[in-house]
């Protein structure tokens, strides 16, 4: 019997939906979002995602791409730091949470963004970003990882700046590696609960 193709990074989760509204905090401001079974995190904002949120630095008028966006939280706070003249691109596999990502925005007044389905995307297809942030799906696997990263890093400005959370014992620290080793220098700039947070500023191709 073939079992239910449920993974948080497949396109079309079979999982009966038992939607939920979680309420947060985020960067000062409260947030409301509609979460489903079938998605990352459902029942929460995911320690590793929180951490990101508050660490990232998003500037007014910025494009900012976010990958594996999930029913949206990290995207979406993005979305309200670089403002009306900003625009944020969200990709996502999951059909389910690409959906509620377009809900959650309109729950929390945002419009400054879209929405890309796709798994590996290509860098024509979000155009030239300033700013990556992800906190990407390890449980895809490595070499998926590594694949979104490239597409990412091919899509930023030189100069550009992505910020990426992991945890320490799921590869975070060999994706570090990776990163500075074909993109540009990298500095950790937040820990806790065993994630941290790390900025790669672009300066190869």
């Amino acid at each position: 019997m073939t079992q239910p193709d449920n993974h948080y990074f497949s396109r079309d989760p079979q999982s009966e939906s038992q939607r939920r509204t979680i309420e947060t905090a985020l960067r000062g401001e409260r947030w409301s979002f509609v979460t489903d079974t079938g998605m990352f995190s459902p029942g929460h904002i995911d320690p590793g995602s929180r951490l990101l949120v508050e660490a990232m630095e998003i500037e007014p008028g910025e494009r900012v791409l976010d990958v594996g966006a999930g029913y949206g939280p990290v995207g979406l706070v993005a979305a309200r730091l670089t403002g009306e003249t900003g625009l944020v691109t969200m990709v996502e596999i999951n059909q389910r949470a690409a959906d509620l990502i377009v809900e959650n925005a309109v729950l929390n007044s945002v419009t400054n963004y879209r929405v890309v389905v796709s798994d590996l995307f290509e860098p024509g297809e979000v155009g030239e970003q300033d700013v990556v942030v992800t906190n990407p799906p390890t449980h895809a696997g490595k070499q998926m990882v590594l694949e979104l990263l490239h597409r990412a890093a091919a899509s930023l400005r030189m100069g550009g700046r992505m910020y990426l959370v992991g945890h320490k014992y799921l590869g975070v620290k060999s994706l570090q590696a990776e990163l500075e080793r074909w993109m540009g220098p990298v500095d950790l700039i937040d820990k806790g609960a065993g994630y941290r947070v790390i900025l790669c500023v672009k300066t190869m191709e």
